[in-house]
């Protein structure tokens, strides 16, 4: 997928398990459910923010991606563009948009310098390396005008 932000600068992979719960109120379909998820990076500027968001919804729905009432758009109008006016909200500070491709999710988050930095594993949990295999620490990717669009695609690797 070619992002229309800079290129990946950071990539992430991460296997979690969660083990099903068997009793009186609750019976899950699993044992054990692995999840494997890849995460990238790439920095983009905050002024051209809304542009670069809209234009990877729109590579997104292209590469087949279905997105809900959660997709990029439904995030900028009900979010953005009512509170990017106050000089103290960031693109760190939007909720995630998610996505659907067959047996795959995407997450997208976005954080900036001035924003929070989401304690997600797919985000805290993982060691980040450059390109070129070097280690990086995520929140050194942006300055106060920048931020960073994080791209978690995930499946399930193993049900028992």
């Amino acid at each position: 997928m070619r992002l229309p932000v800079s290129p990946v600068a950071a990539v992430a992979q991460q296997q979690s398990c969660h083990a099903g719960q068997h009793n009186w109120k609750i019976d899950d379909e699993y044992d054990l459910s692995c999840v494997a998820t890849r995460t990238t990076l790439s920095p983009g500027d905050v002024p051209a923010f809304r542009e670069q968001a809209l234009a990877l919804h729109e590579q997104l729905v292209a590469d087949g991606w279905t997105g809900d009432y959660a997709a990029v758009p439904a995030v900028l109008q009900d979010y953005w563009d009512v509170l990017s006016s106050d000089r103290a909200y960031s693109p760190g500070d939007l909720p995630s948009a998610q996505y659907v491709r067959g047996e795959l999710r995407l997450e997208v988050r976005w954080l900036s310098a001035g924003g929070r930095f989401p304690s997600e594993p797919s985000l805290s949990g993982a060691a980040y390396t450059a390109p070129d295999g070097a280690p990086v620490d995520p929140r050194g990717l942006v300055s106060a005008e920048q931020y960073a669009v994080s791209l978690a695609v995930s499946t399930e690797s193993f049900r028992a």
